[in-house]
């Protein structure tokens, strides 16, 4: 996969996805094209952040309060015997969720199942690199993917499903509204200009960055 500078979903402001951060406001954002990865807290909750900090971001969306990957990679959805769609698998501390091809930048998840509503995974059939991957929700409703690493998969989900989980839908309880946000960073940005610590090019540059024009 080609890397190139995109902008954060966040901010507005450039970034590099290989740095998985913004330089800006400091968001988590992933984007990957591996197979398959794990990922663990430590990763997503070491240092201060700024009060333009929102999250992490996983395809441009924005996961839920207190929630981090826990692995992701490259599968296909079972939607029948004979119908799957490609796309990635995300495992967070608080949902199981499938991010197809067709939505994978801005969009939503095609699927999305919270890990408080789940009961097991298991492993299914093995095709030698690859295999298939199944969970079942407390309905019994069946989920099956073609993964990666599917004793991994297994393995992973039934730990998070069997740790006490939050709901989804927490909001921070530190989060002010967008246009308190703005007005917040926009006062600050020309105590800078003002102080000569900034010039009036990069003030102005900022400024379109905060207000996303």
């Amino acid at each position: 996969m080609k890397i190139q500078a995109l902008k954060c979903p966040n901010c507005n402001g450039p970034y590099n996805p290989a740095k998985r951060a913004c330089e800006y406001c400091v968001s988590y954002i992933i984007f990957t094209d591996l197979k398959e990865e794990n990922y663990s807290s430590g990763l997503f909750n070491s240092g201060a952040k700024p009060d333009n900090y929102k999250g992490i971001y996983v395809y441009g969306i924005l996961l839920d309060y207190n929630e981090y990957p826990v692995r992701m990679g490259v599968a296909n959805f079972k939607k029948s015997m004979l119908n799957a769609v490609g796309g990635h698998l995300l495992l967070t501390n608080k949902r199981l969720a499938f991010i197809s091809h067709a939505l994978n930048i801005g969009g939503k998840m095609a699927l999305d199942l919270p890990l408080n509503q789940l009961k097991e995974a298991q492993i299914g059939a093995n095709f030698g690199i690859s295999g298939q991957y199944s969970v079942l929700d407390i309905a019994n409703n069946k989920y099956t993917f073609i993964v990666y690493g599917q004793k991994e998969w297994t393995s992973r989900t039934n730990s998070a499903i069997a740790r006490k989980v939050e709901p989804l839908g927490n909001a921070d309880p530190k989060q002010t509204s967008p246009a308190l946000d703005y007005a917040k960073e926009l006062v600050e940005l020309k105590k800078l200009l003002d102080a000569g610590i900034i010039t009036q090019e990069d003030y102005d540059i900022k400024k379109r960055m905060i207000l996303k024009i």
